[in-house]
């Protein structure tokens, strides 16, 4: 007994994987842009920075987290803060996930990364002075969304590679009925 049937060529749901693959790539860089410049007002209230409170005891460092927001409007105490840290990388303690990493040090300033996790997670690089801060960057790099839209990608995908097997197939097809004649 023959099968009539004719195979399927090569892409079948690979096709799927490396099209929904491509998508998602495409969601996650068009969706989590590195901002530089001018932030919006809700960029300033997630756009995170370090300061160590100065103490009476050198070796009694604590850490706060401050929003860009309130280092612009002054309500940091800059008599009792500075933005320069003693230590290459710190996690400061509470509910949600602050990593402050100093990338580089020079003699009045530093480039601090500041890592932040909770509901979505967020990368906030900025200069550090002594009395003040430079903002340089900011990049959310995780938020729901993500999830809601690499969720809904799954139809235009299956959609995109129907049409490219069909296509595929279809070529197939034609070069093998010309190849047997």
């Amino acid at each position: 007994m023959t099968d009539d049937k004719p195979k399927r060529s090569f892409p079948g749901h690979l096709t799927g994987l490396v099209v929904y693959a491509a998508a998602l790539i495409a969601l996650y860089f068009q969706s989590t842009p590195e901002v530089t410049g001018s932030f919006t007002e809700k960029q300033q209230r997630d756009f995170h920075v370090a300061a160590v409170r100065l103490g009476k005891d050198a070796n009694d460092t604590s850490y706060a987290a401050y929003s860009l927001a309130q280092v612009k409007a002054g309500k940091v105490d800059l008599a009792s803060m500075s933005f320069l840290l003693p230590r290459d990388v710190i996690d400061i303690p509470g509910g949600d996930l602050h990593k402050v990493t100093v990338v580089e040090r020079h003699p009045d300033w530093q480039l601090v990364e500041y890592r932040y996790g909770n509901t979505h997670d967020s990368i906030s690089r900025y200069r550090a002075f002594k009395d003040r801060i430079e903002p340089v960057s900011y990049r959310i790099t995780m938020h729901m969304g993500l999830a809601f839209g690499a969720i809904v990608l799954l139809i235009p995908a299956w959609i995109v590679s129907a049409v490219v097997n069909a296509i595929w197939n279809a070529v197939a097809r034609r070069k093998k009925s010309s190849d047997a004649a």
